[in-house]
């Protein structure tokens, strides 16, 4: 049961990150072109919160796990 878990979560953690990455490469087409400029810096932006956050999440997962601490706090 749990390797059928991990699968899933891998699969949807795959298309979370392509679907972001989809995201990217359509901001940079908006903004090249020119056509709506204002939305694609808008799209950049929360892609970059999205990323930042997920970083720190699995940074803190990392280190609860492999040190015995977590987001920041000692073990």
């Amino acid at each position: 049961m749990a390797r059928g878990k991990s699968f899933l979560f891998i699969f949807y953690a795959f298309l979370f990150v392509t679907l972001l990455f989809a995201l990217s490469l359509f901001s940079s087409y908006l903004f090249v072109s020119g056509k709506n400029r204002k939305f694609a810096l808008h799209i950049f932006i929360c892609r970059h919160i999205v990323f930042v956050t997920l970083e720190w999440v699995s940074g803190c997962v990392v280190f609860e796990r492999c040190l015995g601490g977590g987001c920041g706090f000692p073990a």
